[in-house]
């Protein structure tokens, strides 16, 4: 899976995915440098973008998670199905 957005709830709902043995994090997009820094400390092998259609445009994960702000929602998503990837 990727993440576009691993703020407070992005962070929150990663967590919750990866309860599941079955769950990998391959890419995450943020453009707060400060949140990729942390995510970078956890998933050293994932890659990291600052945007989330580079990401969409270089991975392919079975699915996305999208925790943005709202307006965001539509546009990322709408991207990531786009491309036939499942979307959160």
């Amino acid at each position: 899976m990727a993440c576009i957005g691993v703020g407070s709830q992005g962070k929150g709902d990663l967590e919750g995915f990866l309860k599941f043995k079955e769950a990998q994090v391959v890419a995450v997009a943020d453009v707060d440098a400060s949140r990729t820094a942390e995510f970078r400390k956890k998933f050293p092998e994932a890659r990291v973008y600052t945007d989330y259609r580079e990401l969409l445009d270089k991975e392919k994960p079975d699915s996305v998670n999208v925790s943005t702000p709202d307006h965001m929602h539509a546009p990322q998503g709408m991207a990531a199905l786009q491309r036939g990837i499942h979307v959160y």
